[in-house]
């Protein structure tokens, strides 16, 4: 999808858009993160896609969670800890997902 946006192209075939999200849910599926879906899988790889591409431009997130759990940690707030550390997790993955797709 990004190819596309960054394409600068205004239009595209109704098969051209079929293309790339196939190619999209290729990738997901391809690093497992489709695994045990029956169906929808085209619908969850885009917002899989949508999800890493924002986190990956955002480079604060990463920085923000970290501190925030830290923060939460030294509180002894344990809802608090779970939230930035699933966070935390769900960036660095992401993150070792762009290095090693692109």
């Amino acid at each position: 999808m990004s190819k596309l946006l960054n394409s600068g192209q205004t239009s595209i075939s109704h098969e051209g858009m079929a293309q790339i999200r196939r190619n999209v849910a290729r990738k997901w599926k391809e690093l497992g993160f489709l695994d045990g879906l029956s169906e929808g899988k085209i619908s969850i790889a885009e917002l899989m896609e949508g999800e890493a591409s924002m986190i990956l431009t955002n480079p604060f997130n990463l920085a923000y969670h970290t501190k925030r759990f830290q923060q939460q940690l030294e509180a002894g707030d344990i809802g608090g800890m779970e939230y930035h550390l699933r966070n935390i997790i769900r960036l660095i993955t992401k993150k070792i997902i762009k290095d090693h797709c692109e």
